[in-house]
């Protein structure tokens, strides 16, 4: 660092070092910030868990991870639209029935700088990293607090339209069969033919089943998380475009799905 002497003289004022203010003055910089990053970081993890807003008390417990925008394989991947409204709104209408966790995105970029990125997108994780998520966390002291075993219903989003196909709902079962393949089933079928039935047969169910969140055997899902690390039965349910914008105007939509998760729940 190169120091000069120079000093300057206002009327009969005290001579000012430059050299002291070039010495002292990035210093302070530095330690201000290494103190401004210290208290970010502190106040990060006290809020963190926080973030993840609850709706509802009951023991059905709906996720929408998706959204939100987010990475995979640092790739951007677009929000699912209205997943997240979706599962408010069956929280609110029935909270005796359904608890909704929201995951914001504000959320999910903290978790990133805090805890790596990996751990941003609570339905694609490091296996060997899970249980340093947040919204995992949150999940098993949810899960702890309920007398019943919790059911998760994990709510994504899928186009209208796959391999010329049309298709409404599609159900992944592949995390609950893994442990009960009997009762997985049995609810698997019991969702399929109660929702053809309520929406009077207009409900293509189950045509497409292909999640691609299940290929790498490394990275884990959130229904599978559930099943496998914390003993919950668990499923993820897909809903096309068409949908999930009638599900935010059409009550009728809402109340059949409502209606089928009831059902099954009380069967099995």
């Amino acid at each position: 660092m190169k120091i000069k002497n120079k000093t300057s003289v206002t009327g009969s004022d005290t001579v000012v070092n430059e050299s002291e203010v070039e010495f002292f003055g990035p210093r302070i910089l530095v330690l201000a910030v290494c103190f401004l990053s210290l208290l970010w970081i502190f106040q990060s993890g006290e809020k963190i868990e926080s973030l993840i807003n609850v709706h509802g008390s009951g023991s059905v417990f709906l996720t929408a991870p998706h959204g939100i925008s987010h990475l995979r394989n640092q790739k951007l991947k677009k929000a699912d639209a209205n997943t997240t409204a979706i599962a408010i709104k069956l929280a609110r209408k029935r909270p005796e029935l359904f608890t909704a966790f929201v995951w914001k995105q504000k959320t999910a970029k903290l978790t990133a700088k805090r805890n790596g990125w990996e751990l941003q997108d609570p339905n694609y994780m490091p296996l060997d990293k899970v249980e340093h998520s947040p919204f995992y966390v949150h999940l098993s002291r949810q899960m702890n607090k309920h007398k019943k075993v919790p059911l998760v219903i994990d709510i994504h989003g899928m186009k209208d339209v796959h391999d010329e196909i049309e298709c409404d709902v599609a159900l992944g079962f592949g995390a609950w069969y893994s442990v009960d393949a009997t009762r997985g089933n049995l609810f698997r079928n019991c969702l399929a033919f109660n929702l053809k039935r309520d929406y009077q047969g207009e409900f293509k169910v189950d045509c497409y089943d292909k999640f691609s969140g299940n290929k790498n055997r490394e990275m884990i899902t959130l229904s599978r998380t559930a099943v496998v690390l914390l003993g919950i039965p668990a499923f993820q349910i897909e809903l096309s475009k068409k949908i999930r914008a009638s599900m935010m105007t059409d009550e009728k939509v809402l109340v059949a799905l409502v209606s089928a998760i009831e059902q099954c729940k009380s069967k099995t």
